[in-house]
């Protein structure tokens, strides 16, 4: 999907389709965690590839399916203070955003204790919510099956690291991610977006 859209409407930034696909990985993510269209200019700052971006039919779709999540969120926000308040109270105050962040890295830690309790083999080097890094090469058609019970819209994919490397590249890119998380979720109260109860 990533990919059909960046092909589509990423077509006047001077890259290769990797760096575009990576572009609207990160604006994808940034409209999930509620950032507004406004704050995607940091993302694709070429106005006519951002423009042909908010109007792939995909995107159209999946914005409106984030606007279904934030509201089913919305509903339950109130208990959801109650029961994580000093999670969602980290860095400031409770939001909405960081609700909806939350839950959605719940669901992703869910899903990796799933696959990892059915699925794995060999040694795990390293766990995050949204990964699993192992030693051995793994079985992507049955983890992705596994991933399938619990969501249709999860899947793996293999990343191939270098052994010599492995490891420190292991915590660094966890690192790069939880600050590119930090960093959306920074984009979107930056942008006035917040639901501050």
């Amino acid at each position: 999907m990533r990919k059909t859209i960046a092909r589509d409407s990423i077509t006047k930034t001077n890259t290769d389709l990797s760096v575009k696909i990576s572009l609207v990985k990160q604006a994808l993510t940034a409209l999930s965690f509620g950032a507004t269209e406004n704050a995607i200019r940091d993302v694709i700052y070429l106005e006519s590839d951002r423009e042909a971006f908010f109007k792939h039919e995909l995107v159209v779709g999946i914005q409106d399916e984030i606007q279904l999540y934030r509201e089913i969120m919305k509903q339950s926000y109130p208990q959801a203070k109650k029961q994580y308040g000093n999670y969602l109270r980290k860095n400031g105050r409770s939001s909405l955003n960081k609700w909806c962040s939350f839950a959605y890295q719940k669901v992703e830690s869910s899903i990796i204790d799933h696959v990892k309790a059915n699925a794995i083999q060999g040694d795990i080097l390293l766990q995050v919510h949204d990964a699993l890094y192992t030693k051995q090469k793994q079985d992507l058609h049955l983890l992705n099956h596994e991933a399938s019970m619990l969501s249709h819209t999860c899947s793996f994919e293999e990343e191939l690291v270098d052994k010599v490397y492995g490891i420190a590249y292991n915590i660094q890119h966890t690192q790069q991610h939880k600050q590119h998380i930090a960093q959306e979720e920074r984009r979107a109260t930056q942008q006035g977006v917040n639901n501050y109860v």
